[in-house]
């Protein structure tokens, strides 16, 4: 029986698609998650932890998963790691392929409206982050709905890595919900798309921790 481990903080953040492929899947895990404290983000039982050498798969940073005993540690690495045991990666060699670019779309997609907020607080970031999603973001998914299949699934005919990384981008990502949502609606193959991702993590979307982040 494989045994897995995720330790990350308390929210979801870079680990949140590790767990929907964990609810995707049906797969048991432990969910271990580190408390930490505002505005100082102490968090005395990572510390710990992290002197004692537990992340050092992850130059002693988080996520790490621990697969029967080896740790693993990159987001992204494990995220393929996971989509390929739990047969969330492709029926072929060229569907794998589709299914990571389309993950690295994704991953551009974010790295933009992290750079369109950055060095920005209050409402002047609050006004970036309105300014992406309602002049950027429209040209982006233009962009992403044609590299989405048409059978239903981003990839294949079936369920994939690719389907839970476009929804955590469509409905879990961005503040302005309604907004993105409406945006969504106007493109029917992502609609399409982030619709069949949702029905296998119905329950872990009902019932995960509400945390800050």
């Amino acid at each position: 029986m494989s045994i897995y481990k995720l330790q990350y903080f308390n929210g979801r953040g870079a680990a949140e698609i590790i767990r929907y492929l964990f609810a995707a899947s049906g797969q048991s895990y432990e969910d271990f998650r580190y408390n930490f404290s505002f505005p100082n983000f102490e968090k005395p039982e990572f510390d710990a932890d992290s002197a004692a050498g537990e992340f050092r798969a992850n130059m002693d940073r988080l996520p790490v998963l621990t697969y029967n005993g080896s740790k693993l540690g990159q987001t992204k690495t494990i995220e393929r790691f996971l989509a390929k045991k739990f047969d969330l990666f492709g029926a072929n060699e060229i569907e794998a392929a589709q299914i990571d670019a389309i993950t690295e779309h994704v991953r551009d997609i974010k790295q933009k409206y992290n750079d369109a907020k950055a060095n920005k607080s209050g409402d002047e970031q609050n006004a970036a982050k309105a300014a992406f999603v309602s002049e950027e973001l429209p040209k982006w998914l233009d962009k992403l709905q044609y590299s989405v299949g048409t059978d239903g699934f981003a990839v294949g005919s079936k369920l994939s890595l690719a389907d839970l990384t476009l929804f955590h981008l469509l409905r879990d990502y961005f503040d302005d919900k309604d907004a993105v949502n409406a945006l969504v609606a106007d493109r029917t193959t992502l609609l399409t798309v982030v619709r069949h991702a949702e029905e296998p993590l119905k329950h872990w979307l009902e019932t995960r921790p509400v945390t800050v982040f």
